[in-house]
């Protein structure tokens, strides 16, 4: 990162403010040295909620809004009919970067503009939903290091690779 620096390549202590321009380190989330996504740390939890249901191999088509209100979902089974589910408390809009502005705008939050040229009935006019969506170019440095246990030389030994399949 310093090299990077003295190379004119600003550093940045959070690439999450907009601008992806820079050097330094990723935030992450992980635990125990794992990817800890959020259905790990939020949803499996809570799996056993009576008031929780979860569809697999479905896809949702918009979010439903009454009376300015996100109310429910639209949504699929793989060949099947739509059907709808609704909530008296909350929807949680958790789609990923690309298809969370897509669902919202299917469901008439967006730039009214493009969502009127799309036939989509304007529930909220966002201009910024689908806006300055940006692949995240990095660069990733390999060092070659000698006296250090590493992943790399751990993963030479069948035993070692047993040991990891155990602990995975």
């Amino acid at each position: 990162i310093d090299a990077a620096e003295q190379a004119g390549i600003p550093r940045t202590d959070d690439f999450n403010r907009g601008d992806n321009h820079g050097c330094g380190y990723f935030h992450v989330n992980q635990k125990n040295g794992r990817r800890y996504s959020a259905a790990r740390g939020f949803l499996k939890p809570i799996l056993n909620r009576p008031n929780l249901v979860v569809q697999i191999d479905v896809s949702v088509e918009k979010v439903l809004i009454e009376q300015g209100r996100a109310m429910g979902v639209q949504y699929r089974h793989k060949n099947g009919p739509v059907q709808n589910i609704r909530t008296e408390n909350e929807v949680i809009l958790s789609a990923g970067a690309i298809n969370s502005p897509h669902l919202l705008q299917l469901s008439g939050i967006g730039p009214a503009k493009d969502l009127s040229q799309n036939g989509i009935p304007v529930m909220v006019d966002a201009p910024g939903v689908g806006a300055n969506l940006q692949d995240h170019l990095q660069i990733r440095p390999v060092y070659k290091v000698s006296g250090v246990k590493t992943l790399n030389t751990e993963y030479k030994s069948l035993f070692n690779r047993a040991l990891m399949g155990l602990e995975y």
